[in-house]
This record gives structure tokens, C-alpha cells and sequence, in this order.
């Protein structure tokens, strides 16, 4: 099983907004984490997101 990327570029930047926004409303629940907080949730949550979307892809594709 080969884990591949073909992710486009308007979905991958979906994916980013969407993992921006989780580390803003992130920043703003916890009021006291620190300033880059925010920052490494979000790249943790697009990370999770696009492994997971290419996963689950993959997995799809090894069941047809």
C-alpha cells in the first residue's frame, strides 16, 4: 500500500483555513496559552486532517 498525496491546492488551502481557525478559537478558549500556541494547533490539526483525509483515501482504494 502506497500513501500518496493528491490533494488539491484549493482543498490543501481549505484544509489550512480550517486549521487556523481551530488554533484562534483555540488561543481564545485557553486565554492562557501562550502566544504560539495557537500556531502549533493549528498545524497539528491540518496535519491530523490531511493524513487522515489521505488515509482513509487510501484505505477506500485498497477495499474496491
Amino acid at each position: 500500500m502506497e500513501l500518496t498525496f493528491d490533494l488539491g491546492l484549493g482543498a490543501f488551502a481549505l484544509v489550512v483555513g480550517a486549521g487556523v481557525a481551530f488554533g484562534l478559537v483555540a488561543q481564545l478558549v485557553d486565554g492562557g496559552m501562550s502566544l504560539l500556541g495557537w500556531l502549533v494547533d493549528a498545524v497539528a490539526f491540518t496535519a491530523g486532517a490531511v493524513f487522515a483525509a489521505e488515509f482513509i483515501t487510501e484505505i477506500g482504494r485498497a477495499h474496491v
